[in-house]
């Protein structure tokens, strides 16, 4: 067992470090004011150096040191657990709704702005999934987690209320992240479509010059910032379909099994 955690000892600090570097390079670029997108990836990349420095590296170091896990240290694991599981999929949702919004104005041609409301959400969403994961440490859960073969964290082993909220938890999750990520894809892009049309038909003005809120752009600079955005919006969406495919939905397929399996025991 041993030679398995070798591994995951090496792997962990190196992830950690990414994530620590990424965070780094986001609050040196923007260390004036911080957008949403900031703010979102900022709590992202802390989530995963947090998630790597608690759920593989925990049980490779007990089996490295041969050390018996404790009730303390099983709760500790147990919250730390389902507490980022529940930020990672959340902060894939808020990001990617964000990006729906800002490329929307409303009826009267206001610029919609969710920064200040991003701000507000990731800290809500962050203490209502830690208070989320003390759930079965306080007892609202059977406690068989904690058993003298070890820690078992999975959600099959919390009981059934809490497999099924997590994996609806998810799924809605999942959902919103795919919608708003397309939606805004797909918004961007027609977006350019009728830019270039405009632009061959002689129909694209620029604001006046006497507005004071507009600022003086060419017209090739407004079509490169428009570029700009639609290459940020296709990163958006990649980030958000890799992570879908290669963490989440994964995990959501593992709690549909536990929860067919469950459902069929109790039956």
């Amino acid at each position: 067992m041993i030679a398995g955690s070798l591994p995951w000892l090496v792997l962990t600090p190196l992830a950690v470090l990414t994530d620590l570097l990424s965070i780094t390079i986001i609050v040196c670029h923007y260390r004036q004011q911080f957008h949403g997108t900031d703010v979102v990836f900022i709590s992202m990349f802390v989530c995963m150096a947090l998630n790597a420095l608690v759920v593989p590296l925990i049980p490779a170091l007990l089996d490295v040191t041969h050390s018996d896990w404790n009730e303390h240290l099983c709760h500790f694991f147990v919250w730390s657990a389902l507490t980022l599981r529940l930020v990672q999929v959340s902060n894939l949702a808020i990001l990617t709704f964000h990006w729906s919004k800002i490329l929307r104005t409303s009826t009267r041609q206001i610029k919609i702005s969710t920064t200040t409301l991003v701000k507000i959400v990731v800290p809500i969403f962050w203490g209502v999934a830690s208070i989320v994961g003390l759930l079965p440490i306080i007892g609202a859960v059977p406690d068989r987690f904690n058993t003298s073969d070890g820690c078992l964290f999975l959600l099959s082993d919390l009981g059934l209320g809490f497999l099924i909220f997590v994996t609806v938890y998810s799924l809605t999750m999942i959902c919103i992240s795919l919608v708003c990520s397309f939606d805004s894809l797909a918004l961007i892009h027609y977006a350019k479509k009728i830019a270039f049309i405009k632009y061959g038909a002689g129909r694209f003005y620029l604001p006046r010059k006497t507005d004071g809120n507009a600022e003086n752009y060419s017209v090739h600079e407004r079509y490169g910032q428009l570029n700009f955005a639609a290459d940020l919006c296709r990163l958006v969406t990649i980030v958000t379909c890799f992570s879908v495919i290669a963490n989440h939905l994964p995990y959501v397929v593992s709690l549909s099994l536990s929860l067919s399996l469950s459902l069929s025991q109790s039956c």
